[in-house]
This record gives structure tokens, C-alpha cells and sequence, in this order.
């Protein structure tokens, strides 16, 4: 039985995809392991199904954050990660930060070993890389490592078609984050659980609660129409995640009855309670071009659903919701083009049948085919 180890830099406590990829290879044969980050309160291993999870203590854990700090406890981490996990056949890299580790792991360790790159974004468009020196730094260590990787996989086509541009890959293999295949029935759980008026429209933004997301728009049209009057509101907004804004709108929501806060749910909850709103709000901001082509796994989980989507003119978003009618795409990024958005779903069709052909694509069970297929190749 082939040995895979699926690495994260994180602390792979709210990571789905990796997970549902590594139930999938086991699922499939492969004795697999996830390592990431061990932090406090979380158990060094556990095991989840089959996959065995390895959380690495870093003596270096607690110095200070400055950038020589994180470069120390990068290196930790990667010298702890080589010792436990060199005889390993398989090292599935996720994103481009891990993938040094494959690089050496392979030259100073194991000729044999197999490597799979999958990038969660295109790595060297994110915000923060994708200009100048910066960018051109990323651009070269990507070039130059991803040589070593036998199997690529990224998120959407887009980047599928730059990176074998760029990198000049025969093949890079497709595999959204899609939810499971199910059947929904209509729920109204949020109405139950909240004391939410039948009269009003839900609306629900689930995910990070961070920067880049479109939250300072969405916070700004649903302050603006707040019933001042403490009448029920004709519209309001359910924020369902976890992040650096969470205190933020914890407290905007002790003082605007249009906004609501709603804590992460487990991944086998989550489609009954996307499928208690009314809409969905996917506001992501064109920061950058790995966000312009980015498929975020709440659209997945909103066709799952049933939920029509608000959704930015980004260019892989906005197809999909243009081309299948599931939704309105907003004129340009700003909290006006939202308002008037928001306004517009009153009188919106919707191509319900839409939601039965794209479910059948875009569920996890036909994602775990292509998994496995680029698997086949090595």
C-alpha cells in the first residue's frame, strides 16, 4: 500500500478540501497521513477515519513574528517534517509554501518519491506577490520547483491554463472544492434558531471573515438599511464563519437589526443551513488576479443548496451565475452595485433547473475521479 502524506501549513482544523482529498485516497487505497501545525489545545495526533492526522510541536513556536522568526520556524517545521516523513512514496504539497519541502525531500533524501502540487490559488497572483520584485521572486521559485512535481492540480480553469502556459506542463489536473452530492429539502433553521420574521429576506455570507472579501461593502449596505424604526427589516444579512472580523461583527450585530452573526458549522451541516437562507452573498473583491479567477467553495456549496447568489464580476464567478442564471452578477465591486443588487432580487427569475445539471458536475464525488485519475499517473 502507497504511502501519501498530504502537508499543510496550518493547523488543519478548518482545511476541507485537503481533508476530503485525503479520505478520498484512502478510500482508494493509499495509506494516507496529513502533517501540519500543532497549537494549543489541539491533540499532537489523532486519526479521522483512516486518514492519521500529525500535528508538529515547534520549539520555536512562541518567538516573536518578525520575518526572521517565521523563517526559523519555517525551516523547524520543514527539517521536523523531513525526519518523520522521508520514506515516504507520495508527498502531496498544498500550495506553493510546501513545496520546497518536496524539493528536498527528494534530492537529499528519497529519489523515488512522487510529488503532487496542488495549488489552492494561482500562487503567484495572490495580493501580496503578484507585482515587482516580490512577484518576480515568487515567479522564479515556482518555475524552478515545479519541475520536480510529477502531478499538478489546481482550482479552476483559468489557472489551469496559465500555469501550463507558464510552466509549459502538459497536463494540469482540475479538482474544485466542491461539497458531496445530496439531496436537499428546504430548511429554516436560521429563522428557528435566530427568531428571524418570516417577512424578512435572508441573505448569507459564509466563509473567512477577512480582508479582500467584500465585508466592508456588505456591512455598509445593510447598516444603510436598517429599519431605524425597530420594524422588521425587508432585508437582512447572516454572517456564518470565523476570522479576524468575527469581534467586529459580533458587536455591529448587538446594534443593527439587519445584521446577524451565526458561528461556523461542520462540514455536514453546513448545505442545510446555506439551504435556510434566501440568498447568497459571494462579494469577493478583484484584489488580485488569483481572486479574478478563484471558484470559492461557497458557490459549490450554494448550488448544493438551491440558493441563487449575489456574486462580484469576477471572470470564473460570474459565468458560471451569468451563463446559468443562478443569480445576479453586480456591475463593478462598489456597496452601490450591491444595494442595487439586493434591490433587483425581488424581481429575478431564477433557472431552478440550472441547479439540477450543475450539481451533477460540480459535487465532490466527480472531483474525487479526477483526484484519482492524476493519482493514475504516478
Amino acid at each position: 500500500m502507497k504511502k501519501v502524506v498530504l502537508v499543510v501549513l496550518n493547523d488543519f482544523t478548518h482545511d476541507n478540501r485537503v481533508l476530503k482529498e485525503a479520505t478520498s485516497l484512502s478510500g482508494n487505497g493509499y495509506n494516507v497521513s496529513v502533517c501540519a501545525l500543532h497549537e494549543e489545545n489541539l491533540q499532537v495526533f489523532e486519526k479521522i477515519g483512516k486518514v492519521k492526522v500529525f500535528r508538529l510541536k515547534l520549539k520555536s513556536r512562541n518567538i516573536s513574528k518578525s520575518k526572521i522568526a517565521r523563517a526559523v520556524k519555517y525551516l523547524e517545521f520543514m527539517f521536523r517534517f523531513t525526519r518523520k516523513f522521508k520514506k515516504t512514496d507520495i508527498i502531496h504539497c498544498n500550495d506553493l509554501n510546501t513545496l520546497p519541502f518536496a524539493f528536498f525531500l527528494k534530492t537529499f533524501y528519497n529519489k523515488k518519491l512522487k510529488v503532487v502540487y496542488d495549488a489552492h490559488e494561482h500562487e503567484t497572483q495572490r495580493a501580496y506577490n503578484s507585482v515587482g520584485i516580490i512577484h518576480k521572486m515568487y515567479f522564479k521559485t515556482e518555475k524552478f520547483l515545479i519541475k520536480y512535481a510529477n502531478v499538478v492540480i489546481t482550482v479552476s480553469p483559468s489557472i489551469a491554463k496559465e500555469y501550463s502556459e507558464d510552466y509549459n506542463l502538459k497536463k494540469v489536473y482540475l479538482v474544485h472544492n466542491c461539497p458531496s452530492l445530496q439531496k436537499v429539502t428546504k430548511q429554516d433553521l436560521f429563522r428557528e434558531e435566530l427568531s428571524i420574521s418570516s417577512k424578512s429576506k435572508i441573505f448569507i455570507y459564509q466563509g473567512n471573515l477577512q480582508a479582500g472579501r467584500g465585508l466592508s461593502s456588505i456591512i455598509d449596505v445593510f447598516k444603510k438599511i436598517e429599519n431605524k424604526e425597530n420594524k422588521t427589516p425587508q432585508h437582512i444579512i447572516i454572517f456564518m464563519g470565523y476570522g479576524l472580523m468575527e469581534e467586529e461583527i459580533k458587536n455591529l450585530s448587538k446594534n443593527y437589526n439587519t445584521i446577524y452573526y451565526f458561528p461556523p458549522q461542520k462540514q455536514e451541516n453546513i448545505i442545510k443551513y446555506t439551504n435556510s437562507a434566501d440568498w447568497g452573498l459571494i462579494f469577493i473583491e478583484n484584489i488580485s488576479r488569483s481572486y479574478n479567477y478563484s471558484l470559492p467553495n461557497k458557490l459549490f456549496e450554494s448550488i448544493m443548496a438551491d440558493l441563487p447568489v449575489v456574486v462580484t464580476p469576477l471572470l470564473e464567478l460570474g459565468n458560471i451565475v451569468k451563463n446559468n442564471k443562478i443569480g445576479i452578477v453586480s456591475k463593478d465591486f462598489s456597496s452601490s452595485a450591491l444595494l442595487e443588487s439586493i434591490k433587483e432580487t425581488s424581481n429575478t427569475k431564477i433557472n431552478r433547473d440550472s441547479f439540477i445539471s450543475l450539481k451533477e458536475k460540480y459535487n465532490w464525488e466527480s472531483q474525487e475521479k479526477v483526484l484519482i485519475e492524476a493519482y493514475n499517473e504516478l
